[in-house]
């Protein structure tokens, strides 16, 4: 009772755990809770004028979200726009969708849709984020075949394979880069954050022993330099980790600027 007046609902909650008496249900280690929205947005450093401009924003930021989505193994059922005009006033809408998707030509004809039905495309836009929303496994999501257009479904297929084979051709390319990138600091006698030198060491181990070989021919810098890994990388090289909801999310592509918060 003095924790409860003194913390309210914490209070009991940390009397019920120095007690051994937590409820939650054991989840094996590493298990984390599948996503309930995974969204990109972007604060864009110039503002976005007309509707191919808007457009562009939307199919980055889009493409993002679809690839997220599976690399975590979901499809959405919905699909929500949220805009930012430069006096910082947001507008947003959403909208289901007939069927679930993770392609991004869908997210992205949905997020259009969305824009076109509530935007004024003449009006300057300072930032934007796409979430999808309403998420479901990929795998307990049965193929829907159309009596009259079954050949709809066959291509649906075929764009997911096609999309499957880039996500990986993408992933591989973002840990060759990485690699080189910590590679060339090391050959330049920086001084690499340990997670670095690991994560070299474990993507491409003859790169990492040429670096090495090449770090004693130059003085080392004593100052630990910044590192190249993004916190999944840091959390478990190229696992998966839990997407991000639609608050944020991820900084999107294009130029510079800050991710929406």
């Amino acid at each position: 009772e003095q924790l409860f007046s003194l913390l309210g609902k914490n209070g009991v909650q940390l009397h019920d755990y120095a007690n051994g008496q937590d409820r939650t249900p054991v989840s094996p280690a590493g298990w984390r809770a599948p996503p309930k929205s995974v969204g990109n947005g972007y604060t864009f450093p110039q503002d976005l004028q007309g509707r191919e401009e808007i457009r562009e924003g939307i199919v980055q930021l889009s493409s993002q979200v679809a690839a997220r989505l599976r690399k975590c193994g979901m499809k959405c059922q919905g699909v929500s726009l949220a805009i930012r005009d430069p006096n910082f006033q947001n507008v947003s809408r959403q909208t289901r969708l007939d069927t679930p998707t993770s392609l991004t030509r869908e997210v992205t004809r949905a997020a259009m849709d969305l824009a076109d039905s509530f935007w004024n495309m003449s009006s300057p836009v300072r930032a934007i984020t796409v979430t999808a929303i309403y998420l479901v496994p990929a795998s307990e999501v049965g193929a829907q075949m159309d009596l009259f257009f079954p050949e709809r479904e066959l291509k649906r297929q075929r764009l997911e394979r096609l999309e499957d084979k880039l996500d990986a051709m993408s992933e591989q390319l973002d840990v060759q880069m990485k690699c080189l990138k910590i590679a060339m600091n090391i050959m330049k006698g920086k001084k690499v954050p340990p997670e670095d030198e690991r994560y070299l060491m474990e993507n491409d181990p003859n790169g990492y022993k040429l670096a090495m070989s090449m770090k004693f021919m130059v003085k080392e810098d004593k100052k630990e330099c910044k590192s190249v890994l993004d916190d999944e990388d840091k959390n478990g090289s190229s696992e998966t980790g839990e997407a991000e909801a639609a608050s944020g999310g991820e900084g999107a592509a294009s130029s510079g600027g800050e991710a929406v918060e």
